[in-house]
């Protein structure tokens, strides 16, 4: 009876996390460009209700690196990774990676075109111009 209900607790708690996962497919039907040109007021409450600070690990592919950003490292707190998503909403970029310089070497490993996968928390809902940005805890290469 004892291992039983540790598993039923076990398969609860395991179900609850993946059906509470952002997905990257997820976020954008509710807060993408799509979503916000179809209402861009719900687009807004639907960001600030399940998105704002959540935290998230997604995949995508390295468009940009701000090399301003590591070539003047005392000036800003953080470097920025541009990533192209798939499905895509941008001719560029779509998200924004903002690292921490203390994960100087994970962005120099990084170059253009490189598939990452990066974790972090959701910091700001992006536009048509503006990409959506990410605080990262970590990001590297994905090798799958």
């Amino acid at each position: 009876m004892r291992k039983s209900i540790i598993i039923t607790a076990l398969l609860s708690i395991s179900v609850a996390v993946m059906a509470g996962q952002i997905t990257w497919e997820k976020y954008r039907k509710d807060c993408g460009a799509d979503a916000q040109e179809a209402n861009e007021s719900r687009a807004k409450k639907k960001f600030k209700k399940k998105y704002r600070g959540k935290s998230i690990r997604w995949i995508g592919v390295v468009a940009s690196i701000d090399n301003d950003g590591l070539d003047n490292l005392e000036a800003t707190k953080y470097l920025e990774v541009r990533i192209k998503m798939s499905p895509t909403d941008s001719i560029i970029a779509d998200v924004t990676v903002k690292v921490p310089k203390s994960k100087i070497k994970e962005v120099h490993k990084l170059n253009k075109g490189d598939k990452v996968v990066f974790a972090g928390k959701i910091r700001s809902m992006g536009g048509t111009i503006l990409d959506h940005i990410i605080k990262a805890t970590t990001i590297g290469k994905y090798y799958h």
